[in-house]
């Protein structure tokens, strides 16, 4: 049941603002949201997890802030609607 719950939660999210308490983006947190279609994470974000965003076909924009320092292997991997990514010059590792 709660997978099922999940999934359609995933098939309802379009935008996400992330709050100032969140500092990393866990693995696979969004993954396959094929809704999503903006990103907007806060000033305090450090990481974002392994596959964090996999998948997300209808994702176009993704801001991300110069607090971040790390993008993990396939966090926007097949994200094939990305058009605008906007990279800090503070990041370290992608």
């Amino acid at each position: 049941m709660n997978k099922f719950r999940n999934k359609i939660i995933k098939e309802k999210i379009t935008f996400i603002k992330l709050p100032k308490t969140i500092t990393n983006i866990p693995n696979a947190a969004f993954f396959c949201c094929y809704s999503l279609k903006e990103v907007i994470a806060s000033e305090k974000l450090k990481t974002i997890g392994r596959n964090a965003f996999y998948d997300c076909t209808s994702l176009v924009r993704v801001s991300i802030p110069s607090s971040v320092n790390l993008i993990d292997v396939g966090a926007f991997f097949g994200c094939s609607s990305l058009k605008k990514f906007d990279f800090p010059d503070s990041l370290e590792i992608i």
